[in-house]
C-alpha cells in the first residue's frame, strides 16, 4: 500500500510539469511541450542558484583549508543547503500534512494513516534533496576542482552526511508547517501569512544577493572567528564538517544520530497524531451580516469582482503571477539607492535614451505578471458553475482581461513615474512611457486570456499547478518578452537617429492598443461560443 501510496505522489508531481490542451475526455494525450519549458526553467533556475553559491565556495575553500579549518566550509556549505531547504520546503510541508485536499478521502479508505503521512514525507524528502543538491554539488565541485585533498574516509562521510542531512530541515520544515497551519486556521484571510512570508523571503533572498561580495570578504576574513562560533553555536554543522573534512567516523554518528532522532520521534508522534490533525474542524470568526441598500451593477463588473476576490484569496496565484508588480517596486527603489551610478550610465550613453529606457524596463515588468494567462484553467471542475449561467462567454473573457489590467496599469504608471523622476527623463517621454507601458499591459491581458482559451487545463490537483505550470503561462511570458524585444532592436538599430522617443513610444503605444482591441472584438464575436464548449 505505501508503495503504491509514492507512486501515486511521484505521478502528481511528474504531471504537474505536463499540460493538456483539451480534456482528458476527448482522448488526447497530454502536451509534452510545457513539461519541457518548466523543466528548462527549473534547469535555468538551479544552474542560477548553483552559480552564486559557487562564487561563495571558490573564495572560500583554498582560505579555509590552508588555514586549518577545512571543515569550516563543509559545515557552511550543510548551513546553507539546510537553510535553503527549510525556506523551500516549509509552505509545502503546510499544505501537504496539514491542509491536503485529499486527507479525508485517503483517511476513508483501508489505508494506516502511518503510510499516508509516509508518503507525504517522502515527497517532502525528495524536494529537500533538489535543494540540497543545488548548494551541495557546487561545494563539493569547488572542493575537488582547488585540488584539495580528498581521502576515501572522508568522501564516505560526506557522501552520508549529505545525505542524511534533509532530515534536519525536514523535521523543521514540517514542525513550522504544523505552527502556521495552526496560526492560520482561524484566520479569515489564511493567505496573508504565506503572501507576507513569500515577500520576506524575496526581499531576504534580494538582499542577500546584493550584498553577496561582502559577505565573501566577510567570510574570508573572519574564518577563525567565524569557526569559532559554528564550533560553539551550531554543534551539528561542526560534526559535518569534521566528519567531511577529515573523515572522523564518530563525528558522522553524531551528525546522523542529530538528524534521525528528531525526524523519527516527529514521525511516530505525527503517525499518531495523523487523524486528528487531518480531520480536525477549526471555526474561523464568522462575519456578522448587516443588512443595507443593495447594490447591482453589470455582468461584466460582477465577473470581474469574482476573478478579483479569487486572486486576492490565493497566496499562490498572487505570489506566482503577481510577482511582476513586486519587481516593479523592487526595480524603483533598486534605481533610487543606485541612482548615481545608473545617471552616469544613462549620460554615457545618451540622455535622449532615459525615456525609452524607462518604457522598455516598465514593459519588460509588466510581461511577468501573467494574471490572465491561468485564469481560465483556474475555473477546474467549477467551469459549469459560469457556463450555466446567463453571462455570455465573450463578457467572461473580457472580464477575465480587464482584473488584469486593473490590478497591473496603476502599478506601471506609479513605476514609469518614479523612474523617469530618478532617472530625469523629459516630461514628454515620461508620458509616452506611461502610455507604452499601459498599452502592453491590455495587450499583455488580452494575449494572457488568449493563449489560455486555446492551452487550458483543467485537471489540476492543487490550483499552484494550473497557475505555474500551464502552457498559456510559459508562452504569456515568454511570447510577451519576445513581442516587446521587437520595438527594443528596431529602435536601437534603425529609429533612434529617425524619430524622436516620445513619438517611438507612442507609435508603439497605438500598436499595441489596435491589437488589443482586435482581441476585444474577437471576444466579443467568437468568446460565447468557444467558451460554451469548453470541457
Amino acid at each position: 500500500m505505501f508503495k503504491a501510496l509514492v507512486k501515486t505522489r511521484l505521478a502528481a508531481l511528474w504531471a504537474s510539469f505536463y499540460t493538456r490542451t483539451r480534456s482528458a475526455k476527448n482522448g488526447k494525450k497530454p502536451s509534452k511541450i510545457g513539461g519541457i519549458g518548466i523543466a528548462i526553467l527549473l534547469i535555468y533556475a538551479a544552474i542560477v542558484f548553483a552559480g552564486m553559491f559557487s562564487a561563495i565556495f571558490f573564495g572560500i575553500a583554498e582560505l579555509y583549508h590552508a588555514q586549518g579549518i577545512g571543515w569550516l566550509y563543509f559545515a557552511l556549505a550543510g548551513i546553507l543547503a539546510a537553510g535553503f531547504c527549510l525556506m523551500g520546503s516549509v509552505f509545502t510541508a503546510q499544505t501537504q500534512l496539514y491542509n491536503a485536499r485529499d486527507n479525508e478521502m485517503l483517511l476513508a479508505m483501508p489505508i494506516p494513516s502511518a503510510a499516508i503521512l509516509g508518503s507525504r514525507m517522502i515527497m517532502l524528502l525528495l524536494l529537500n534533496y533538489f535543494y540540497e543538491a543545488i548548494v551541495a554539488i557546487p561545494a563539493i565541485a569547488v572542493w575537488i576542482a582547488a585540488g584539495l585533498p580528498v581521502t576515501v574516509s572522508g568522501a564516505v562521510c560526506t557522501a552520508v552526511g549529505f545525505i542524511i542531512l534533509p532530515l534536519l530541515p525536514l523535521t523543521l520544515s514540517c514542525l513550522l508547517g504544523g505552527i502556521i497551519a495552526a496560526i492560520t486556521a482561524r484566520m479569515r484571510h489564511k493567505n496573508i501569512i504565506t503572501l507576507v512570508f513569500s515577500l520576506l523571503f524575496l526581499a531576504v533572498y534580494m538582499y542577500f544577493y546584493m550584498n553577496i561580495q561582502g559577505y565573501m570578504q566577510q567570510l574570508m576574513a573572519d574564518g577563525l572567528n567565524i569557526a569559532d562560533a559554528v564550533e560553539r553555536g551550531l554543534p551539528p554543522f561542526y560534526w559535518l564538517g569534521n566528519a567531511a573534512a577529515d573523515g572522523d567516523f564518530v563525528k558522522l554518528i553524531l551528525f546522523v544520530l542529530c538528524c534521525v532522532v528528531p525526524f523519527g520521534i516527529l514521525y511516530a508522534v505525527l503517525s499518531k497524531t495523523f487523524i486528528g490533525i487531518a480531520t480536525e474542524r477549526r471555526s474561523a470568526a464568522k462575519k456578522v451580516y448587516k443588512g443595507g441598500e443593495m447594490r447591482t451593477s453589470s455582468a461584466f463588473m460582477a465577473v470581474v469582482k469574482k476573478e478579483l476576490a479569487r486572486f486576492v484569496s490565493s497566496a499562490g496565484y498572487m505570489i506566482n503571477a503577481g510577482m511582476g508588480i513586486v519587481m516593479m517596486a523592487a526595480v524603483a527603489v533598486f534605481m533610487a539607492v543606485k541612482r548615481a551610478q545608473i545617471v552616469m550610465f544613462i549620460n554615457e550613453v545618451g540622455t535622449g535614451y532615459a525615456g525609452v529606457l524607462v518604457g522598455l524596463i516598465v514593459c519588460a515588468l509588466a510581461s511577468m505578471v501573467f494574471i490572465s494567462a491561468p485564469s481560465i484553467s483556474l475555473e477546474g471542475k467549477s467551469l459549469w458553475v459560469m457556463q450555466t449561467m446567463p453571462i455570455r462567454g465573450g463578457t467572461v473573457l473580457r472580464a477575465k482581461a480587464a482584473m488584469h489590467i486593473m490590478i497591473t496599469a496603476p502599478a506601471a504608471v506609479l513605476c514609469t513615474a518614479a523612474m523617469g523622476i530618478i532617472l530625469e527623463a523629459n516630461a514628454l517621454d515620461c508620458i509616452a512611457a506611461a502610455l507604452l507601458a499601459v498599452a502592453f499591459t491590455v495587450f499583455t491581458a488580452y494575449f494572457g486570456v488568449a493563449l489560455n482559451l486555446k492551452f487550458h487545463r483543467f485537471d489540476w490537483i492543487n490550483e499552484t499547478a494550473a497557475v505555474k505550470s500551464g502552457m498559456s503561462v510559459m508562452l504569456a511570458m515568454f511570447g510577451s518578452m519576445a513581442i516587446l524585444a521587437i520595438p527594443a532592436l528596431l529602435y536601437a538599430l534603425l529609429a533612434a537617429e529617425y524619430i524622436s522617443a516620445a513619438a517611438y513610444m507612442a507609435l508603439w503605444a497605438a500598436i499595441f492598443a489596435a491589437v488589443s482591441m482586435a482581441f476585444d472584438a474577437w471576444f466579443k464575436k467568437h468568446g460565447d461560443e468557444k467558451y460554451e464548449f469548453l470541457a
